[in-house]
């Protein structure tokens, strides 16, 4: 049920059945970090950082210079950032800038970085791409990073493998990156 709400916010469903006084972005937020926990569990601590009444009822979206939410456990810091934004340059020059201006550089743990949108752009795909080598190269520390449409996130969510599917990723486009610069160095 909590994927199929979750669908339904992130499709722009005109829904009042649950949470009907939340502003749709922080709801988007909301349902994901329920349905992070509802995957995992115990396995980690969660830190959405939405603002909340003294019931630990949210009424704002996460603020400026924060990432929405982070997952926590020792040796392992997540990062997502959650938008309904669909146009191509706002992703852009709005949310996946901020992944990475976000990413806590003060954990020396390995890092993983999920940008989740209704939809995600190929320039957006890329864009990721070449600020996770920047980063990993300024940080000199392992980033794994992945956007992930709504559809795609619940799936590789619902069979517990976001982490490795990111891990994946990066690794696929990091390791042909290495292998072109082997080979333009023996030309």
């Amino acid at each position: 049920i909590l994927a199929d709400y979750l669908k339904e916010v992130s499709n722009g469903d005109n829904d009042r059945r649950a949470f009907w006084f939340m502003q749709v972005p922080l709801k988007f937020e909301f349902l994901l970090s329920l349905y992070l926990y509802v995957c995992y569990g115990d396995e980690y601590e969660y830190k959405p950082n939405y603002i909340c009444d003294d019931a630990g009822i949210p009424y704002s979206h996460a603020p400026g210079n924060v990432g929405d939410i982070e997952v926590f456990s020792p040796g392992f810091y997540w990062l997502i950032e959650a938008t309904l934004i669909r146009n191509k340059n706002q992703q852009i020059n709005n949310e996946t800038i901020n992944l990475f201006r976000h990413i806590d550089s003060n954990y020396s743990s390995t890092k993983y970085m999920s940008l989740i949108a209704p939809y995600i752009h190929d320039d957006t795909k890329l864009l990721i791409k070449v600020a996770t080598v920047v980063s990993m190269l300024e940080q000199k520390n392992l980033i794994f990073a992945k956007p992930y449409s709504t559809e795609e996130y619940i799936s590789k969510m619902s069979k517990r493998n976001c982490i490795s599917d990111m891990q994946e990723n990066t690794m696929g486009f990091v390791g042909a990156l290495g292998k072109m610069l082997s080979g333009m160095e023996n030309t």
